[in-house]
């Protein structure tokens, strides 16, 4: 994959979901990479959908954590 070709948004946001695969000593990145790397974002687009459906991002994002840690 070239991720030259992709925008400047989704370059961060996979060299984020890298960041945390590595930080937790997994070899491939997986969605719940992903999912942490758009809640990591205090301002992105994830944070703004969970608070627009009523959810809590900040729970989400220790699930997540929680989850990668298993």
């Amino acid at each position: 994959m070239n991720l030259d070709k992709l925008t400047l948004k989704s370059q961060e946001l996979f060299q984020k979901a890298h960041t945390i695969a590595v930080e937790k000593g997994q070899q491939a990145i997986e969605p719940i990479h992903f999912l942490g790397a758009l809640l990591a974002d205090g301002q992105g687009i994830a944070v703004s959908i969970f608070n627009k459906i009523g959810a809590d991002p900040g729970a989400a994002a220790q699930l997540v954590s929680s989850a990668l840690d298993n």
